[in-house]
């Protein structure tokens, strides 16, 4: 477990590293002369605890991009929860496209990994991570994904960390 999440962390300081130091934005000093001046705003990241039920799902919002840190839900009923959050997230973040950078299982359990076929269903998944665990309760959608998922929302890079 210890390794999985010092390669979750290491996976997420480089995503950080990748994002622009900076994010610069325009504003128009003076409507007669039409120049601009760039506004450094210093990078941030918000991380989205979703509500589940009996279950994680995290999102941690950056400005370049987000990551989906586990895609659980306590029931079937409650895969919507996640979906519709992510729905709502990308409906106000429209340059992202409707992708997620990264989705990382920390261990796969069905509260961990419930909904998962459903996100990378409906959105796209650049990269999916997990401990490389092919047996038990919840590992029947990281295994979907594996071989399953729609072409042309299957993640780019698959990696699977084992313990």
């Amino acid at each position: 477990m210890k390794r999985v999440i010092a390669s979750v962390l290491l996976a997420l300081s480089v995503f950080v590293v990748s994002c622009d130091v900076t994010t610069t934005s325009l504003q128009s000093d003076s409507a007669a002369t039409g120049t601009r001046a760039a506004a450094v705003v210093a990078p941030k990241m918000t991380a989205h605890c979703i509500d589940v039920g009996q279950g994680d799902a995290t999102l941690l919002e950056f400005p370049c991009g987000a990551v989906l840190i586990d895609a659980g839900a306590a029931d079937e009923g409650r895969i919507a929860d996640l979906t519709d959050y992510l729905t709502a997230f990308f409906a106000r973040r429209t340059d992202l496209n409707n992708t997620i950078e990264a989705v990382y299982i920390t261990h796969n359990h069905i509260d961990h990994t419930r909904a998962l076929k459903a996100v990378v269903g409906g959105f796209t998944v650049k990269r999916y991570f997990d401990n490389g665990q092919l047996t038990g309760t919840g590992t029947g959608n990281p295994n979907w994904v594996r071989k399953n998922s729609p072409a042309d929302r299957r993640p780019g890079v698959i990696r699977e960390i084992v313990d």
